[in-house]
């Protein structure tokens, strides 16, 4: 818990001087504060809780918590410059959906885990026992269960695609219709 405040801090130290300070510099310069009133929590304060959410999210992954760091630094700016009302309390949401709309952004384009190389598959093929299984000709069962040409169940046994793939189409059906001929004339003479 100790480790997750400490990631926090420079970046709650940030939106807690731009969030406190800035008020304080209109109302020090003595520029109408109400004419920047808009351009404060409309564009300056979304934004610095978006750019610190992009960089905590970028380098340390999504996290809702952080999420809540831009909006509870404004409750004492709130209190302090404007009060209680129903539009300050729209600004916390706003503020709220700012840091998690950073968050995903920094987490989407800036991760570290996007960079890293893609781990190799461990695919073992044996490619020749496959060729040797795939041109094998049938043969007939004659009612013997020991037959060794057999794969058992339990094995991934592909019969279909490879009777049809692309290069052995004609062949495979060639084979395919004798084989039928074959059983169809033993069912007619057994008759």
């Amino acid at each position: 818990m100790l480790s997750t405040v400490k990631k926090y801090v420079p970046y709650a130290v940030v939106i807690l001087l731009v969030y406190m300070l800035t008020p304080l510099f209109f109302v020090f310069t003595g520029a109408a504060y109400q004419d920047f009133t808009p351009v404060l929590y409309d564009i300056v304060f979304p934004l610095t809780a978006i750019i610190s959410s992009l960089i905590y999210g970028g380098k340390y992954g999504i996290d809702f918590f952080f999420s809540l760091v831009a909006p509870i630094i404004y409750i004492p700016s709130m209190l302090i410059y404007n009060g209680i009302s129903a539009g300050n309390i729209i600004f916390v949401a706003i503020y709220l959906v700012s840091s998690i709309f950073g968050l995903f952004l920094g987490d989407m384009f800036f991760s570290k885990k996007r960079n890293m190389p893609e781990p190799e598959l461990d695919v073992d093929l044996d490619i020749e026992e496959y060729e040797g299984d795939r041109h094998r000709k049938p043969t007939a069962d004659n009612g013997n269960k020991n037959n060794s040409n057999k794969k058992p169940l339990s094995e991934d046994n592909d019969d279909f695609f490879d009777n049809y793939s692309v290069g052995d189409y004609k062949k495979s059906s060639t084979n395919a219709e004798d084989e039928i001929d074959k059983i169809l004339n033993e069912i007619h003479g057994k008759k």
